[in-house]
């Protein structure tokens, strides 16, 4: 008994935190919008628009505005509902759609993060291949973002018909959701979540961080051979654009890989496992914490950018001196 009052009380704290940090959400969602609108605004400039790994990270910032619509649309839903409007199809309609657009985006997030690295693991590692000098064109961010939305496009296509909204008239001022899922979904959910969040989150969240660690073994390798080969400054610039891609990494890492766990869990739980009420909330909690707190690391994808680029730099006081 003691044992069981014990967890009962370090799941209420664990809740009630998780639930304190998520009463701030508005405010970080809006704060990325805004700072990655201006993220997006410098990584455009004419200035910065000399290297693919700048355009691809504007094409992140793209997905990190998009990602925060769902969380703004939400507490929206919440205070409409208060307020007993009576068009509840039409909230769980956009819901559903904003829900979806959220994972998709992440999806695009994740997987451009990891062409990032990519891109800077094969220049450094291979900087006189003839096949890979066009990497850090510019037109090249075009071929990756047109290879992850078509990596990501089954799982897409499956989340955009996951719902098959209902009009069922006008319902009474009360919590009746106006959707459900399709008949072939509910049977085959659990089946097609699980592929999606290993083979569009989980793999490639492992990918990442994987693919930067090798990045910083093979610039530590190169830096000896470059010092005799190229200015003091020209190595310092490398090394600061290493390092942003891992402190981006490790900002990214640290919430979508445990929300990428979450969803794994959650689609193998069933109703009649034990502690399956528990595991839930437990897991809606962890969801909650984790959604907020990658809102909160899109945040300070400027502010990266800012303290490791010089070119950024530079391109913000041409905006700010202009």
């Amino acid at each position: 008994n003691n044992t069981v009052i014990y967890l009962c009380t370090i799941l209420t704290g664990l809740v009630e935190f998780t639930n304190a940090f998520a009463s701030l959400d508005i405010y970080i969602f809006v704060s990325s919008v805004v700072i990655n609108l201006c993220h997006f605004s410098i990584l455009t400039r004419k200035s910065m628009r000399s290297t693919s790994i700048n355009l691809v990270m504007a094409s992140v910032a793209v997905a990190d505005i998009l990602s925060q619509i769902y969380g703004i649309y939400r507490n929206v839903e919440v205070y409409l509902e208060s307020q007993c409007y009576d068009f509840w199809y039409y909230l769980v309609f956009y819901e559903n759609k904003l829900f979806w657009l959220q994972t998709t985006v992440r999806r695009y997030s994740t997987f451009l993060g990891f062409s990032i690295s990519l891109i800077r693991t094969l220049v450094i590692r291979y900087p006189m291949s003839s096949n890979l000098e066009k990497l850090p064109q510019p037109k090249t961010s075009l071929y990756f973002i047109t290879a992850v939305i078509f990596i990501t496009l089954p799982s897409t296509v499956l989340g955009f018909f996951e719902y098959s909204e209902m009009y069922n008239g006008e319902m009474e001022c009360e919590n009746e959701q106006g959707g459900k899922y399709n008949s072939y979904f509910s049977t085959y959910s659990d089946f097609l979540k699980t592929i999606t969040f290993v083979f569009c989150q989980i793999i490639p969240c492992l990918l990442y961080p994987f693919s930067t660690f090798l990045l910083v073994l093979e610039l530590r390798k190169a830096t000896e051979s470059r010092k005799r080969l190229s200015s003091g400054q020209k190595n310092l610039d490398s090394n600061r654009t290493t390092k942003l891609i891992l402190y981006l990494t490790l900002t990214f890492f640290v919430a979508e890989f445990p929300l990428g766990i979450i969803f794994l869990v959650d689609s193998s739980l069933t109703f009649q496992e034990d502690f399956y009420f528990l595991s839930n909330v437990l897991l809606f909690s962890f969801y909650n914490f984790f959604s907020v707190l990658l809102s909160l690391n899109t945040c300070f994808h400027m502010f990266i950018c800012l303290v490791m680029s010089t070119q950024y730099r530079e391109a913000v006081k041409g905006i700010v001196f202009c």
